[in-house]
């Protein structure tokens, strides 16, 4: 069975609102108040790593347990574990990781939002930065063409 549009779109909204809930709730109970990636560094440095690099291992395991799952044949019970956890885990690891790169490369001065949704780089040397439009549940991607 193909979905529609409006079936991705569901599933899309359901994963992203789940997302939303979870980060919020584990980054109240891992990072506090003030560093919002401080459970991310401490794995690192005891891992001797750098931060990026145990946001990709949190990732991949993700990857390994979909893919065992996927492997086993997709149940209810799989399906519901997968859009409850895995699926809003990896979208929250992809935010994650967006952030400590930003942190790691760029001040805050390096790039900054515009109103209109670009990412606008300031200096020289940061040309290659595309622009970028949230989602707004319209079915588009970034560059205004559709993505399904």
């Amino acid at each position: 069975m193909k979905l529609t549009n409006e079936q991705a779109t569901e599933i899309d909204y359901a994963v992203t609102a789940r997302a939303d809930a979870i980060i919020q709730s584990k980054r109240k109970k891992y990072s506090g108040a003030n560093d919002p990636y401080k459970n991310f560094r401490d794995a690192a440095e005891m891992a001797e790593e750098e931060t990026w690099q145990a946001v990709v291992s949190r990732t991949m395991d993700k990857f390994s347990r979909i893919k065992n799952m996927l492997k086993q044949g997709m149940t209810k019970e799989n399906w519901n574990d997968l859009m409850d956890n895995d699926f809003p885990d990896i979208v929250n690891y992809t935010r994650i990781l967006a952030g400590i790169c930003k942190e790691e490369w760029f001040t805050n001065e390096d790039i900054i939002p515009s109103q209109d949704g670009e990412w606008v780089p300031r200096g020289d040397g940061y040309s290659t930065w595309e622009k970028h439009v949230p989602y707004a549940g319209g079915g588009e991607d970034y560059d205004g063409e559709g993505t399904s």
